[in-house]
């Protein structure tokens, strides 16, 4: 299970229990990073809120929608979502699949069946199916939930829990530990496909062989063996001594964060939206759009 960081939100003051909209994402983002520094991913929370705050997108039209009543905010759901991840298991095998499941309760779509939606968040089955359309914000109805293919059936990207696209685009079982893996098969979590063994197994434990992927959060596979990961500051000699969210000077030989360009205006040019400091790239940095 990886984390993946929320959008930053801003602006709205939540009702209810729980924690306010206005400060769920900081929250979720703090949460995030105890968990990050707490199993060795991050040398500071400081450290992993320069990383996440720089790398993450905004979502005004989330915040618009919650404002309008599309989408209804949960602030007991978004509290449990943040004890859950103070509680995480730096052992990626030891984390329970469900763990983070408060998260996903956090924000329901209110639209019901045929009402106008801008994306899939605002309906009640989550899906949203807008027609082709060129604006900046498209709208279309909420209809029909979605149906995952099951096993045997063709599919594009994904399938139903258990299952993964193959090569052939039909879905197919995911791998228990012990059989025949390679690029085009998945390996049921926690798994891996060792690409020396070829079949799948556990992710080794800090001091054993590795090959490229190690059972706790913040552990790296460096030089052939699991070992604590290097974060800020800290020596290394190698590129995979460092913790994935920092690189090796090899001017200092130590850690740290990858350097970043400078945020740019609105109306500079740009290919990513990182490199803006509004957080939205549509060839020129730019406010991004509200759509609800």
């Amino acid at each position: 299970m990886r984390l993946v960081p929320i959008a930053v939100i801003a602006g709205f003051a939540g009702c209810g229990g729980g924690i306010p909209f206005d400060e769920f994402a900081n929250e979720r983002r703090d949460a995030n990073c105890g968990y990050y520094v707490r199993c060795g991913a991050f040398a500071t929370v400081a450290d992993c809120r320069k990383h996440f705050d720089r790398t993450i997108t905004s979502n005004a039209s989330l915040e618009a929608a919650v404002d309008a009543g599309k989408i209804r905010y949960d602030g007991d759901a978004a509290e449990d979502c943040v004890d859950a991840l103070d509680g995480l298991d730096c052992d990626l095998a030891d984390q329970d699949r469900d763990a983070l499941a408060s998260c996903d309760e956090v924000f329901s779509g209110t639209g019901k069946l045929g009402a106008t939606c801008a994306f899939d968040g605002e309906c009640v089955t989550e899906r949203c199916l807008i027609p082709d359309c060129t604006e900046a914000c498209c709208h279309g109805t909420c209809e029909e939930p979605r149906v995952l293919p099951a096993l045997g059936e063709p599919c594009q990207t994904i399938c139903a829990d258990g299952l993964f696209c193959g090569y052939e685009q039909v879905c197919e079982r995911q791998l228990v530990a012990g059989e025949p893996c390679n690029v085009f098969t998945v390996c049921a979590e926690p798994l891996y496909c060792s690409s020396t063994l070829r079949v799948c197994a556990s992710r080794p434990k800090r001091g054993e062989v590795c090959d490229g992927y190690c059972a706790t959060e913040g552990d790296v596979c460096s030089q052939g063996l699991c070992v604590e990961a290097a974060v800020g500051g800290e020596k290394c000699t190698v590129a995979g001594d460092c913790s994935q969210f920092y690189v090796c000077n090899f001017d200092n030989g130590s850690c740290t964060l990858p350097e970043y360009p400078p945020d740019s205006s609105n109306g500079t040019p740009c290919t990513f939206s990182f490199e803006c400091a509004s957080h939205y790239c549509d060839a020129l940095c730019t406010d991004p759009p509200i759509c609800f």
